[in-house]
């Protein structure tokens, strides 16, 4: 391929609106923010009832001193939580229920599907480590065109996705 110096001005020009092309096209793909947090929220709450709720039943019937041991019971909440997080994601190949009600979905920087310990990188780091500092968070999802630190650390990016099956059903159904 040519340096862009090397080539004549129709060929730059050419050259230039064929990016703008591409950098358009990725714009369109990539996820809105609104829908990234709606997906995670829906995936919060869910989790939330998984665990929770054996949780509270173990404390009532076999084990009830174990809420009095709090890092006990937060190491057995972080590891539950990171299993779903990661098995889910990667069983329905880049998307959780959430992306999948909302339509995106996890795929590595190429576009192409994301591998298990990028992804298991990504999902223990943003889910566990930087979700307290979402200031920070956003500062970087600002400045790198859509992304956040877990996107960055796991080589990946959240795009938007044809209407799964589920949610032409969920349409169909109103």
């Amino acid at each position: 391929m040519k340096k862009v110096q090397d080539m004549t001005p129709e060929e730059q020009q050419q050259f230039m609106a064929q990016m703008k092309k591409q950098m358009q096209a990725e714009a369109i793909m990539r996820a809105p923010l609104w829908r990234r947090v709606l997906a995670y929220w829906i995936d919060i709450v869910m989790y939330v009832a998984i665990v929770m709720i054996p949780a509270y039943g173990l404390q009532q019937t076999v084990m009830p001193g174990i809420t009095q041991n709090y890092p006990v019971m937060i190491a057995i909440m972080a590891i539950v939580f990171g299993i779903l997080f990661v098995g889910e994601t990667w069983i329905l190949k880049g998307q959780s229920i959430g992306k999948l009600a909302l339509g995106i979905k996890i795929v590595s920087r190429t576009g192409e599907p994301i591998g298990f310990w990028r992804l298991f990188l990504r999902e223990m780091i943003g889910r566990f480590l930087l979700l307290p500092i979402t200031f920070i968070q956003l500062i970087v999802y600002i400045f790198t065109n859509g992304r956040f630190v877990h996107d960055l650390l796991g080589n990946s990016k959240v795009i938007r996705v044809r209407p799964s099956k589920f949610m032409l059903k969920m349409m169909q159904m109103k």
